[in-house]
């Protein structure tokens, strides 16, 4: 799968790509554990491509990857399901790598409900529901 990398790994700031260009679209109080991106050509729930996860070293923001897809995470945002797809630099996944999912995820799901009842004073449903490996 060819994947654009929007946010790099340990960025505090979430990116979307829109009309050719990296927009800020979040800030959060902890930095992203994982290169963070979408597959191209794809489209998800909400017709934006589908979002995916890049375990491995740091790589910049832009970069294009042909990665396969190991496995995905279960995330509800806004109530709605909201899957990322988890690609491997080196096509693996460790015990590690998913704690760190895992961490991540629980803590992001806590750090979205707040960001939404201060930014849309509405309560939301968002949760980490776990990882399934391929």
């Amino acid at each position: 799968m060819k994947i654009l990398i929007e946010t790099p790994k340990y960025s505090f700031i979430k990116y979307r790509y829109e009309n050719s260009k990296f927009l800020k679209d979040l800030f959060s109080p902890f930095p992203n554990l994982f290169n963070y991106g979408f597959i191209i050509e794809t489209k998800g729930y909400d017709d934006s491509p589908k979002d995916v996860i890049v375990l491995g070293k740091g790589l910049n923001q832009g970069i294009i990857l042909d990665l396969k897809i190991i496995g995905e995470v279960k995330f509800i945002d806004k109530g709605l399901s909201d899957i990322k797809y988890i690609a491997s630099q080196n096509n693996k996944i460790t015990t590690f790598d998913k704690l760190k999912i895992k961490i991540f995820f629980v803590t992001y799901s806590v750090y979205k409900v707040i960001y939404y009842l201060i930014a849309e004073r509405k309560i939301y449903m968002c949760k980490y529901l776990g990882i399934r490996i391929y």
